[in-house]
């Protein structure tokens, strides 16, 4: 009997399809303790585990974009839908060795990766993530009368507790989202359920509330406590806003600027603060208690590394609950003197023990950690430079009979800044091999380096190191190393950009040379 032909298109497309597959598998991973459902991801450009978290952060975005690849756990079953029996996966592990942990074979990794792995993704909790949290967001404004403007304010928060604190302020019960258009929008009441990046308004209990608000100016004050000439804004929308002000403040009240007489009258009170009206504060007691206990210091800047900047941030405070509120806003156990040089830093966590004008950091168990992944990840890098280093080293001895030198300096200063650094460099008579490497190679750092090569004469020409003088007059060859290396673009840069390439192949380093490369 002859099989009719739509079965045979229908075989045919079932072929296709795993065909398909085949050519671009994908593996089922699950964000743990979440609600989200089982979700693919291609592993088509992955090799390594960090390629792996790096794909799925793609994947999940918005809600991973807070995280750092590295900072994410990854971890591994056979096919089981148990995540108490899964292995954690390491950044630097590759697939295959996933593979052989479970005692999979395979000719074809990626797609015995995809039909045998099932995988768990974690984020870290509060006390390894630090700042990463932390969340972007924007809510529609409103003007005194409670009506929506054009514009959204920018909102950054770190926890539930600084978003309660934010609807209070607010009179609001949540936020909603702008493009909920439903009949019953959801209220969104923390902040674990607010969207990265996202829009909102506000959910208010009455537009009366809103109509409450009140914009007033209060005098600015120097350091010494004497009047100046300008006005700080003020919005406010309830009693209990404008007693916490008062507190910051260290004031009694306020005083309207226009109250000449002998009994100014000392504002305490919301119900009393009229609109657009101008203000000074009534001090406390004495000049001890006053503004002249208000302080001015300097806080240094860090990177998002960790690492310390040559800037400093200007910081004034009146009393130590707003120093604690600096503290915890900036996720400090307390702030160290900059000129302190002990071996134990005094860290200061009272406002009394801070000196005016002078200058500090920050001393943060998140600055720590942020550091310690940061020299963990150096380390890889560093691994991976010599690795290739040694490879291409290797090679040029072995195909051309001649001697290389590893050079000593990797890194070119001028005037004690760095103005050119290099995964590594080697010499051989008359030519200077200038090797850039990277876990993911790709045409924009392709490019990079071939500019850099372009500049690197006339940087040796700008550098006092007597070093790197020695390199100039000489042929300079680029070398480009990767763990991910597409093929296409391996044989781009050899063949139209003549850089010698460096990728993995087997269990070492492959090196590979332009036709044309004449080495003398």
């Amino acid at each position: 009997m002859t099989t009719p032909k739509f079965f045979k298109l229908v075989n045919l497309t079932d072929e296709w399809t795993r065909f398909l597959n085949m050519r671009n598998p994908k593996v089922w991973f699950k964000l743990a303790n979440h609600i989200d459902e089982w979700a693919r991801v291609s592993l088509k450009e992955v090799e390594y585990v960090y390629d792996l978290k790096e794909e799925i952060k793609n994947k999940m975005t918005p809600k991973l974009d807070v995280f750092t690849p590295p900072s994410l756990i990854l971890k591994a079953t056979h096919n089981k839908d148990n995540p108490n029996e899964a292995i954690v996966l390491r950044n630097r592990d590759k697939l295959v060795s996933v593979l052989k942990h479970f005692k999979i074979e395979g000719l074809d990794v990626k797609n015995s990766f995809a039909r045998n792995i099932l995988l768990f993704v974690n984020a870290p909790s509060d006390e390894h993530q630090g700042k990463n949290r932390r969340k972007n967001f924007y809510v529609h404004a409103y003007n005194d009368k409670g009506e929506l403007l054009e514009k959204s304010d920018k909102f950054t928060m770190r926890d539930n507790k600084e978003y309660i604190y934010f609807l209070r302020i607010m009179n609001a019960r949540g936020l909603k989202r702008i493009n909920d258009t439903s009949e019953n929008p959801e209220i969104i009441t923390s902040l674990e359920d607010i969207q990265h990046n996202e829009y909102y308004k506000i959910s208010v209990p009455s537009v009366t509330l809103l109509s409450q608000k009140k914009t007033f100016y209060v005098q600015r004050y120097n350091d010494a406590g004497e009047p100046l000439k300008k006005f700080d804004k003020f919005i406010m929308r309830n009693n209990e806003e404008y007693i916490n002000f008062l507190k910051i403040m260290n004031a009694r009240g306020l005083e309207r600027i226009n109250d000449t007489s002998e009994n100014l009258e000392i504002i305490t009170s919301f119900q009393d603060i009229q609109r657009n009206e101008y203000y000074n504060i009534s001090s406390p007691y004495d000049e001890h208690q006053g503004k002249n206990r208000k302080k001015t210091f300097y806080v240094q800047a860090y990177n998002n590394e960790g690492e310390l900047l040559e800037n400093f941030e200007k910081f004034t405070i009146r009393n130590n609950e707003e120093y604690k509120n600096f503290l915890k806003s900036m996720e400090a156990k307390g702030l160290e003197c900059i000129h302190d040089t002990s071996n134990k830093r005094q860290v200061i966590i009272s406002l009394e023990d801070i000196q005016h004008n002078e200058f500090y950091q920050i001393n943060a168990s998140y600055l720590t950690a942020i550091k310690k992944g940061v020299v963990w990840s150096k380390v890889e890098d560093m691994a991976m430079e010599n690795e290739t280093l040694l490879a291409v080293k290797n090679f040029l001895n072995e195909k051309f009979k001649l001697l290389v030198e590893t050079f000593p300096n990797r890194i070119m200063y001028k005037k004690n800044k760095p103005i050119m650094e290099w995964g590594g460099i080697l010499v051989c008579n008359n030519n200077v091999f200038l090797l850039e490497s990277k876990h993911k190679m790709t045409d924009e750092h392709v490019n990079k380096l071939v500019n850099r090569l372009n500049e690197f004469s006339e940087k040796l020409k700008d550098t006092e190191c007597l070093e790197f003088k020695k390199l100039l007059g000489k042929q300079y060859i680029g070398v480009a190393c990767g763990s991910l290396f597409p093929e296409e673009l391996r044989t781009q840069s050899m063949n139209k950009l003549g850089l010698i390439v460096v990728y993995p192949s087997g269990n070492r380093y492959k090196v590979e040379v332009p036709e044309n490369l004449n080495i003398h």
